[in-house]
């Protein structure tokens, strides 16, 4: 299977949530003096099937696009506060799930 950047944003986003994109200097948090410039980056909350489900559509993306994806799984509650402490350092994941609720939130800024 071959994804683009595209699909695997949409994707990632269509997990029953939704995604907000960070920064605005492409992959690596937005960050100018990020330590790695050409990775994206991609923070989620998950279950068994949903982290497998992300580890597959990066996988596909690494193959397809040659930029590599990480992912940072981390539990619900904490989710935002990292979110907002990557925002507030210039440090945040290039894309992250945030619930419908919580989008408007992020879109506005």
């Amino acid at each position: 299977m071959s994804i683009n950047r595209r699909q695997f944003l949409g994707l990632a986003g269509y997990s029953a949530a939704g995604i907000a994109l960070a920064g605005c200097g492409g992959f690596g948090g937005g960050s100018e003096d990020s330590s790695n410039s050409d990775e994206l980056t991609f923070m989620f909350w998950a279950g068994d099937a949903e982290l497998k489900a992300f580890q597959s559509l990066a996988a596909d993306f690494e193959k397809a696009e040659g930029v590599p994806v990480r992912l940072q799984q981390v539990p619900f509650a904490q989710l935002l506060t990292n979110v907002d402490a990557g925002l507030q350092s210039g440090q945040a994941p290039d894309v992250f799930r945030v619930t419908y609720t919580d989008l408007g939130v992020y879109s506005s800024r």
